[in-house]
């Protein structure tokens, strides 16, 4: 259900829950803190932005015809 702290650090690269929380921020993810300071981010919420990741079509690749 919430990602491991090994698997934000794999994530985020930092072990400071500080870093992790703005690395986090700038990357648009969806976390709360608990109350050990530590983020925590919902496993769904990362499935769901991969996927609508993998399937937003690419526009500019679309040429007009005329």
């Amino acid at each position: 259900m919430l990602l491991t702290r090994k698997e934000l650090h794999d994530l985020t690269g930092y072990e400071r829950p500080s870093r992790q929380i703005r690395w986090l921020r700038q990357y648009g993810i969806r976390f709360f803190e608990g109350a050990d300071g530590y983020p925590r981010v919902l496993r769904s919420d990362l499935e769901n932005k991969e996927k609508k990741r993998t399937t937003t079509p690419n526009l500019s690749a679309v040429r007009k015809s005329a």
